[in-house]
């Protein structure tokens, strides 16, 4: 649906494709039992679609080369933000190997996980300090945002016994196809500067993730403003798209202000809020 605005201004506003899960399939590594040196400890990693760090034609996940994640164990502190890295030749799947140096306390244990891997995480896994950027570039595609923007998170119980160590990871944010149009207007030769989205509701900004229960909050107050800045090559002439990530949020009342101002001066602002509270791993245009 397009809602019109006044000076041509159109927005695409609220349809949603929800996401499905990738199957897990056999696939044997070493087993850990408790207390013994296993050496490189391999976890099969997967992701829904709609993820980073790249997006194939189904809008499924494929791992890129350099890919690293963050692990801990429940109740291991030697184990706390171990880093695993992607195999080469998991490189453009959507079924990543990652291994590391990683050796469970027992035979039964919970593991913890961030994508990507950063050694600034600490080893509290209630309170995992992220951030979903407040000012960003435009991004002309989903893979541009998915690959700088979020973040993925994920846990699974295993045994000793399993026949791999495998784990599904989901995409805690909401990603949005923010779209401009100003053709057949008076506007259609101005060139777009910045889109500044404001908001009574925190949707961006600082967060703490408690990877147990899979939850993301704003820290504090958070962020309650995004700005966008487009390329000097970005015209109302034409259809502009500009992918974010935002926290899943409940924007229906949420007083949300859009300021789009051009390079040549010229601004417009209007004030619109979203239909129906955003949910995670959907994509809303």
């Amino acid at each position: 649906m397009k809602t019109n605005f006044y000076l041509g201004i159109l927005v695409a506003a609220a349809s949603l494709c929800a996401c499905s899960k990738i199957e897990q399939g056999p696939e044997r590594n070493s087993a850990a039992s408790g207390g013994e040196s296993v050496g490189t400890f391999v976890l099969n990693a997967s992701a829904s679609a709609v993820c980073k760090t790249a997006l194939d034609a189904e809008n499924y996940i494929t791992w890129t080369e350099g890919d690293a994640i963050s692990v801990w164990e429940a109740g291991n502190a030697s184990n706390s933000n171990v880093q695993l890295s992607l195999a080469g030749s998991s490189v453009g799947a959507r079924r990543g190997t990652f291994s590391g140096s990683l050796t469970p306390a027992g035979p039964e244990f919970t593991l913890y996980a961030v994508y990507p891997y950063s050694e600034a995480y600490g080893d509290n896994v209630s309170e995992v300090s992220l951030t979903v950027p407040s000012a960003v570039n435009q991004c002309a595609t989903v893979n541009d945002v998915v690959g700088v923007s979020d973040f993925l998170l994920g846990s699974a119980s295993f045994t000793s016994s399993d026949e791999e160590y495998a784990m599904a990871f989901h995409h805690p944010l909401t990603l949005l196809d923010i779209q401009i149009d100003g053709s057949n207007s008076v506007l259609q030769n101005a060139p777009i500067g910045t889109l500044t989205i404001t908001a009574n509701t925190a949707f961006v900004g600082d967060v703490k993730a408690n990877l147990a229960t899979g939850e993301v909050v704003p820290s504090g107050d958070g962020g309650k403003s995004l700005t966008i800045t487009f390329p000097s090559t970005a015209k109302m002439s034409s259809l502009q798209h500009a992918w974010v990530a935002i926290l899943p949020a409940d924007l229906t009342n949420a007083s949300c202000c859009f300021d789009l101002k051009m390079t040549n001066g010229q601004e417009i602002m209007f004030n619109v809020n979203p239909k129906k509270a955003f949910e995670a791993q959907h994509i809303y245009p």
